[in-house]
Order: C-alpha cells, then structure tokens, then sequence
C-alpha cells in the first residue's frame, strides 16, 4: 500500500540604521525608548551544507542551511538569544528575489520546505527559504515538555474517562505537563513563544536575506503569522500570499466554527464515500457519522489487533480520520482502513496515523496556542465549550461527556498571552496581498479567509473544492494567478477556482 512520504506530508497539510526608523529617530519626551536592535538587523546568513541540521534530508547543495540570531525577549537585546535555522534552495532561472514559507501549525517545522516548494513553479524564479519557528525543530534553544508518547497516553485518557474522577485526574495531567515545561524549558522562552515573536523573527529573516522587503507565502496559521506581519510592518512587504487563511478577529480553535468545518469535510468524505460498493460508512451518508462512531468508539475500551503490538486505540483511529480530511487523496485509505477495521484490523488507520504522528511539534504550537488565545479558566465555561465542540462536530463524539470538563493547560501556563483575536488596522501602508481560502477546508473555515480579505483589503481566490489549502495541490487555476502575482505584483479580482479550471 503506498503512503505519502512523511516529509511531503508535513507540507501538504513558509542593516542598518533605515530599517529601524522608531530605533533611529529621536524619542519624543516621556516615551519609552525603543531597544537597539540594529546588531540582528545587520546579520546576513551564512549559507553552507544542512549536515546536522535536524529535520532535513542531506540534499547534497540543492538546499543550503544557516541560522539568525533573535533576541529571546526583544525588550531585552542584550539578554538571551535564539538561533533560527533557515533553509534555502537557489531560484531555477532568472532570479526576483526570495520567497519565505512560512510555517504552520502552529509547531510545524519549515527547515524541509524548500526541498518540495523549490522544485515547483515557485522555484522558477525565486529562491524559496524558510525555516524552524523559535522553539523547535533545528532552532535553539528547544521546548521541552513531555515525549510524545506520554502526551499521546494523557489525550487518550482524556478521551475515554469524562467521569467526575476522570476530569479532576486529566485537569491534574494537565498541571503536571506545565509543570514539567517549566522545569525542563524555563519560563523566559515558554512566554516568548507566540505569534508576537514569531512576527519580529521574520522580520529580522527579512533583513539577514539582504532584503528590503518580504515576499511570503503563510499556510493555515502561517497566514496568522503574515497578516501579523502585515499590520506591524506594512512598508516592509513586497507580496503576501495567505492561504488556508485565519480570521484574525476569531480563535484558531474555535470550538464551533472549526469544529463545524471538520463535520463539514467528513460529510463530503462519506459523501464520496457511499458512491462506492462496500463503503463502511453504508449507502446513505445521511447516517455516515453514526456508522462512523459504531466503528471508531468501542476503541476507547479495546484497541483493535495490527501487526505489531501496539494495537488502534481510539486517539490514533480518530486522528487518522481527521488529519485524512486535510488531504482528499487518502481518503481511499481511509476507507480501506474504515472496512479493515469493521472486520478488527486497525493496520492501514495506524500507518496513516503514524505518518501524521511529528508532523507538529506540540509542545511549542501549545505554547504558542498559550500565548495567542483567550484562556478559560472558568470550568462551567470550559464544559459549555465541550459540548458545543461535540454539538458542532458529532462524528468525533465519544458519547462519553458527562457535563464536567477539566481547565486545559493553557489556564495553568505561567505566562500571560502576548497577542489576542482582533481587528486588523493601521495596514494604510500595505500593497495589494492575495488571501487563498477554500470551501471544504476542515479547519480553516471558509469565512474566516473572506474575512480576512476584507480586513486586509485583499484579492480573494476562492478554492472550490475540498482540502487544506488550495496552492500547489494541483489546481492550475489556483497556481497560476498566485505565480503571476509572486512575480509581476499582479492581484487579480476577487475570483473563484476549481480542479478542472
């Protein structure tokens, strides 16, 4: 059975003195002095082999590797750094410029982007860079919480124990990882993880390319990051493209919204489904998110039987469902491992879940979820918030809620958030930027990208179809108007797009 590589994976689900004006001007009386932060804005990258750079393939010269310097605290110059590891591989032709990926996630790395995205009509004519969020990956210094598979056995205790008891003991594990972030990372990194810094970070990529203004391609919560990036430094883009695009005003994790779009791409997945004979969710797609919890809940009391020892639970079944849906291209495996697992097989739904598994380092994007959304502490609120999640996306419904929730581990973070949903404003500056947002995206809610175009006074291209973003999965129309605009500044109309077009 051939699976999608687990690199192409992560991808299908980016001076002186004149570039620091509020740094080199007078400070009006009683203002607060802005640091110095000319010694990172003067930094070039030093571009050489990505051997021992984690995360990355030896590419021989095709992809170079580097690293910047950032302030940990960019109050604090003077204080602690980190080093960001950067990627490059060189433009096929005539060279613009550099385009940057900027990652996603948040918590995904970026350092193997380059080795993909190069090769495709992006790397034409512009070198395409990107790298490893602070935190993460190749970058310096690490978050570090937990492993993954102790985070994996706390999620799926979560899951299969919502009584009073099981609450109070998942709201304890919940403490306890804090607390063990802090012990194993430090409080000054764990509040200084959020889209904040990653902002000021890519500014400072911008100038250690040696350029004057930023040409970026943000994925999904990439695109948080570039719209950030557009509001705190408008006259510093040249060309910004967002797909998969955020509202910015709404949570990344809303639970109805996201949860709606999630229901919403498994139904036209059972749709697609019931067309074919011996699909496992039935005949009628009607009835697929009940058929879908006959096959997946009784999980949660007993894995069933794969190849190895470690058996399906019920985190990994649902998992390789959901992150599925970003991709429509597995969703025949997915119905192969739905039929194998109505007979006890979970072999094909572990694999896909395997592939998925490091996809995002979640340690750093909880991090930066801590940091960038409003907190609930409040645990009337929180079950009020499960079950609207439930309510909105009941095909993922354990039938285990029993109206009690536990805080999450952002209520127990030792850092206060640095950013916050909000309305887009002061962009008086900022040329015309492109917004990318499909209709059937499971966990970008098409709203949220035409939202996002009207705050940013974008060109929206509407993806008509279904998947995690619409550049370069293979619809040419989608492809053509973001190269045009990447390489001739030219932002069509508003315009909508589909597969065959």
């Amino acid at each position: 059975m051939r699976f999608i590589g687990a690199r192409n994976m992560r991808l299908l689900v980016v001076l002186g003195c004149g570039a620091l004006v509020a740094a080199c001007t007078a400070t009006p009386e009683g203002a607060r002095a802005e640091p110095d932060l000319g010694k990172y804005y003067s930094q070039r990258v030093e571009w050489g082999s990505c051997a021992g750079f984690a995360g990355i393939e030896d590419t021989g010269n095709e992809v170079q590797c580097g690293r910047v310097r950032v302030p940990i605290d960019y109050d604090k110059p003077e204080g602690n750094t980190a080093q960001i590891a950067v990627s490059r591989m060189a433009a096929r032709g005539k060279r613009i410029g550099a385009v940057v990926v900027i990652p996603g996630g948040p918590g995904q790395p970026g350092l193997g982007v380059p080795t993909v995205f190069g090769k495709s009509g992006l790397g034409v004519k512009f070198d395409v860079v990107s790298f490893d969020p602070r935190g993460l990956g190749a970058s310096t210094p690490l978050v570090r919480c937990v492993s993954q598979e102790r985070l994996e056995a706390i999620q799926l205790r979560a899951m299969t124990d919502m009584s009073p008891t099981g609450v109070a003991r998942s709201e304890q594990d919940n403490r306890d990882y804090v607390a063990e972030c802090v012990a194993k990372t430090g409080t000054e990194l764990l509040g200084h993880l959020g889209t904040r810094e990653a902002v000021r970070d890519l500014d400072i990529i911008r100038a250690a390319l040696g350029a004057n203004q930023l040409n970026a391609l943000g994925v999904s919560y990439g695109s948080r990051v570039g719209s950030s990036y557009a509001e705190r430094f408008p006259d510093k883009v040249r060309a910004l493209v967002l797909d998969a695009s955020l509202d910015p005003a709404a949570r990344m994790s809303d639970p109805v919204k996201t949860n709606a779009s999630l229901q919403s791409a498994f139904q036209t997945y059972a749709d697609s489904c019931v067309q074919e004979s011996a699909c496992p969710l039935g005949t009628d797609s009607a009835a697929a998110t009940d058929r879908l919890r006959r096959l997946i809940n009784p999980l949660l009391d007993r894995p069933a039987a794969t190849r190895d020892s470690r058996g399906l639970n019920y985190l990994n079944g649902l998992s390789a469902v959901i992150y599925s849906l970003y991709i429509p291209q597995l969703w025949p495996l997915v119905t192969t491992g739905l039929r194998e697992l109505a007979g006890g097989n979970g072999d094909t739904l572990l694999e896909l879940s395997d592939q998925f598994r490091g996809v995002v380092d979640r340690s750093a994007g909880q991090a930066t979820r801590c940091l960038d959304e409003p907190r609930t502490t409040d645990r009337a609120k929180a079950a009020e918030e499960i079950k609207l999640g439930i309510d909105a996306a009941p095909f993922a419904d354990t039938g285990r809620f029993q109206g009690q929730a536990p805080l999450d581990v952002c209520a127990f973070w030792p850092e206060q958030p640095t950013s916050k949903p909000h309305q887009i404003s002061g962009i008086e500056a900022l040329p015309k930027v492109l917004v990318v947002a499909t209709t059937g995206d499971p966990v970008a809610p098409y709203q949220g990208g035409v939202n996002l175009a009207r705050a940013l006074n974008a060109s929206l291209i509407t993806n008509d179809g279904p998947g995690h973003s619409g550049f370069l999965r293979g619809i040419h129309c989608v492809d053509k108007l973001v190269l045009a605009y990447f390489e001739q500044l030219t932002a069509p109309g508003d315009i909508t797009c589909r597969k065959s077009s």
